[in-house]
């Protein structure tokens, strides 16, 4: 078995707040279930807003 996160979790505008719920700047009410599920990052997410991956400098 194996688990795999959101691809949520891996976008620059995702906000991960305290209480644990899903939301990011395209969806500040919370993220759709629909949208959590996805796994192309091609695709826009709401208000001209597309998925971004971090990317962290070493």
């Amino acid at each position: 078995m194996s688990i795999r996160l959101p691809l949520c979790e891996f976008c620059k505008h995702f906000n991960n707040y305290e209480d644990a719920s899903m939301k990011c700047k395209a969806f500040p009410d919370g993220i759709p279930t629909e949208k959590i599920r996805l796994e192309d990052d091609g695709t826009e997410c709401a208000n001209g807003i597309w998925y971004e991956e971090i990317i962290e400098n070493n």
